[in-house]
């Protein structure tokens, strides 16, 4: 008797499983198409010019889509390390940022909040420098 008991709320559990499981990831499939198809993300390379103070100016490549005023997104700097025979390249998020200016492929940017520091030999690194090679990436509704 009591192994038919068992038995029994043993199949109810898994026949509540089977039949709640695929109801729950549905749903989360659906809030996340729901989320994608809301935005889209925007990039666009460059090099940054000078730094005054939080704001500094970049000079971005040509391109038809560039942040407008008061944009906010994520500066990203462009690295290449080198460890014995491996090249390690890719791109390191530096700054959540929110633009100022736009004056033609000019566009001046204020740091809002650092994203990743770097010390080496106890020295902070800066990866603000001219020169540097960026990416700046956005969101705009559809």
């Amino acid at each position: 008797m009591k192994k038919i008991i068992i038995i029994s709320f043993f199949t109810i559990g898994l026949v509540g499983l089977f039949i709640s499981n695929p109801l729950r990831s549905n749903d989360c499939k659906k809030e996340s198409i729901r989320n994608i198809n809301d935005s889209i993300t925007h990039a666009v390379n460059g090099i940054i010019v000078s730094k005054n103070k939080a704001i500094i100016r970049l000079k971005m490549d040509k391109t038809d889509s560039l942040p407008q005023k008061d944009q906010s997104g994520v500066l990203s700097k462009y690295f290449e390390n080198k460890y014995g025979n491996m090249n390690i390249t890719g791109w390191l998020d530096i700054a959540d940022i929110k633009v100022v200016s736009v004056k033609g492929a000019e566009i001046d940017i204020l740091v809002e909040k650092e994203l990743s520091i770097t010390y080496i030999n106890g020295e902070k690194k800066n990866h603000f420098q001219s020169g540097n090679q960026i990416k700046i990436t956005w969101k705009t509704l559809k």
